[in-house]
């Protein structure tokens, strides 16, 4: 919550409590990622020992909880922002007293809408929650009603595109109570289907938007305070209000306030640019001798390995043994694999190197360390963790949003497979995000109800989806591919007929927030249905790194980067462009090539002897209708294929033909 209150203002600027609250006395904080998120949503689940009642209860707890600290008797208004415009829907307070269901009262807003829940919120135990309920103006709480918050700035709106901004004063308060409410009921009140934006690459129900609002707009006394009356009530307190560098922890993103001076240790934050070291990025751990481990080299430059090594501890204890030493190059975007010389052919096939020495003959609870100039860099394993199995008969493949190395292991860092997967081996996703700084022009359809992009697939990406309503941010996730030749496979879907859609494909090579025409790539038209192929070259002038590619589909006609259009969908990616990738993933099936097609639904309109013909370029059944210049009907009717209308006298006029879904509108003269 911004700042307006300034009888507060020389107490609360980035206030760092100087003794942790004693509620956190039993919760490790040093923790991070899902562990972190577990032991608090546990802490805040078994501490509510008082479940509310919607009436009196959380009309009671709100004339408490929500005082206006500047006047007691008054509660401050969610989504208000002007007491003084003579407009009561923008109050941002109003009498405590003054609560109800008619004009000019205050009701109580379910934040996390109680619709969007599954199921339903209702109005008790999720629904009669007071860290999710707020006084707000009856008139702006119908404007809310179930719309999902999204960005924008100033203060409360209806976005462009239907969505709700919830103002730059209260947007840091929605975040909290969104992450609130996520860790407290778990699938019931999942983040992303209350809120529109990125999906955070480590938790894909959880959307960037509410990290940047927990980040951008800090707590501040009101919210203090108000977390600490609901906890006097409820019993639980809101960690992230306490605390917003939890949710920093737990999702990565952009930097929180750190109120409890334990620092964000975590480096799968998604808003890294690129690995700033090599790391271990696979490890093998299967039966017999497959034993395999992979580097992963995403530093943007080629590595000389010498100087790096591999090590064990064994049996969880001791002293490091004797290091495998490393060497030859490392190309950027590419991985090094040693494995056991007594591995399986599958695993040896895909080693640049085998061994039998000590770093390649671990079992489950031996630690493994990456060295640099014999300075640990990176591990896998709890070094002196003793005898107990971390990872024993199981592949561990490091998470595509990690981009640095560690010196203590991390568990959420890292996918679980079965016995001897290897399938992966050899190469290595590497995401993170793009550049949020750059803002790219907006484009979307206006309605994609009959057409509409179905699937994506490039450098890993195999998207399949329905209708996005004409826009589709993807850039969560990431394709990765490398200069020269690359290929996109693309189709479009059909609630109906088929209609010619024109294609085309940009990718931002300078990575400046345009795209400009040189970066166009691919462009086509077609009315097919499958799956579509288009080849393009990645120029050596292209910069390494992550980049923004648009597909657009447009019915009838091509498009602009930056164009909103009538029918059709836009759909946003990130790729990773590097210098040598061969990615199996890269790997697509395409029916055919993308070319230019005529447009299928069309007409040809001329005279045959006396009658005017309007032939279809296809079969389809359509209803037409002929006005003349003043809009009087002379005709109408339905055909298929072709027909003739005889007896039109000279003039001029105007031909509709309508299939059911779009409408082609020609001027026709007869002279």
């Amino acid at each position: 919550m911004k700042n307006k209150l300034l009888f507060f203002l020389a107490l609360i600027s980035y206030y760092t409590y100087a003794q942790i609250p004693s509620y956190y006395n039993n919760v490790d904080i040093t923790l991070s990622g899902n562990a972190l998120k577990n032991v608090l949503s546990n802490k805040v689940s078994t501490t509510q020992s008082t479940i509310l009642s919607y009436t009196p209860g959380v009309w009671d707890a709100l004339k408490q909880s929500d005082l206006d600290p500047s006047n007691p008797n008054k509660v401050l208004l969610i989504y208000g922002y002007n007491d003084n415009d003579g407009d009561g829907k923008t109050d941002r307070s109003r009498s405590k007293n003054n609560n109800g269901g008619g004009a000019g009262e205050w009701n109580r807003e379910h934040t996390y809408a109680r619709s969007l829940g599954l199921p339903n919120l209702g109005t008790t135990g999720a629904g009669a929650d007071a860290h999710n309920l707020r006084p707000a103006d009856i008139q702006m709480n119908s404007s809310r009603s179930n719309r999902k918050f999204a960005a924008g700035n100033g203060n409360a709106k209806i976005t462009p595109q239907g969505n709700w901004y919830p103002g730059d004063e209260w947007k840091g308060d929605v975040a909290r109570m969104m992450l609130f409410m996520y860790i407290r009921y778990g699938e019931r009140c999942l983040p992303k289907n209350v809120g529109v934006g990125n999906a955070v690459t480590s938790d894909p129900n959880m959307v960037d938007v509410f990290l940047k609002w927990n980040a951008e707009d800090p707590v501040n006394a009101f919210e203090d305070n108000r977390n600490s009356v609901i906890a006097g009530i409820q019993g639980n307190r809101n960690p992230f209000v306490d605390n917003p560098a939890f949710a920093t922890k737990i999702w990565g993103g952009v930097q929180a306030e750190d109120r409890f001076g334990t620092g964000n240790d975590d480096p799968t934050d998604p808003d890294n640019d690129g690995a700033s070291e090599l790391f271990i990025s696979e490890y093998v751990e299967g039966s017999s001798f497959n034993k395999a481990l992979e580097i992963a080299n995403f530093t943007g430059n080629n590595v000389n390995l010498s100087g790096y090594n591999l090590r064990r501890q064994g049996n969880g204890s001791g002293n490091w043994e004797a290091a495998y030493n490393l060497s030859g190059t490392l190309n950027n975007g590419r991985t090094f694999v040693v494995s056991h010389s007594s591995a399986s052919t599958t695993i040896k096939n895909k080693a640049d190197r085998t061994t039998s020495s000590s770093p390649l003959t671990f079992n489950g609870n031996d630690a493994i360390g990456l060295f640099k100039n014999n300075v640990l860099i990176d591990i896998i394993g709890r070094f002196n963790g003793g005898t107990s199995n971390f990872a024993k008969d199981v592949t561990l493949r490091r998470k595509s949003s990690v981009s640095s190395p560690r010196t203590t292991y991390l568990a959420s860092q890292w996918t679980r497979l079965g016995i001897n997967t290897s399938s992966g081996l050899g190469t290595h996703v590497f995401s993170g995000d793009t550049n949020d700084s750059l803002n790219y022009c907006v484009s979307k359809g206006n309605d994609s109800s009959s057409e509409y992009i179905d699937y994506v697939g490039i450098g890993g990406i195999n998207n399949s989806s329905g209708s996005n309503n004409g826009y589709k941010n993807n850039t969560s996730q990431v394709g990765n591919v490398s200069y020269g030749s690359n290929t996109v496979v693309i189709s479009a879907g059909f609630s109906g007929q088929a209609y010619t859609e024109f294609w085309t494909v940009w990718i931002d090579y300078n990575q400046n927030g345009t795209f400009e025409n040189s970066e166009k790539v691919v462009s086509g038209s077609s009315s097919s249905a499958n799956r579509l192929s288009g080849t393009f070259t990645i120029p050596t002038s292209a910069k390494t790194g992550r980049t923004r590619m648009r597909v657009s589909m447009k019915y009838n006609a091509a498009q602009s980067a930056c164009e909103t259009f009538t029918y059709g969908e836009v759909e946003d990616y990130t790729l990773n462009i590097s210098s040598s990738l061969n990615f199996s993933a890269n790997i697509l099936i395409a029916d055919s090539n993308l070319e230019n097609e005529e447009p299928l639904f069309n007409a040809k309109v001329f005279r045959l002897n006396s009658a005017l013909v309007i032939k279809m370029r296809d079969y389809r059944a359509v209803n037409f209708t002929i006005n003349n210049s003043v809009g009087q009907r002379l005709a109408k009717g339905r055909f298929k294929e072709q027909i003739s209308i005889n007896d039109l006298p000279s003039g001029v006029y105007v031909l509709s033909i309508n299939d059911g879904q779009h409408t082609l509108i020609k001027k026709v003269v007869i002279k």
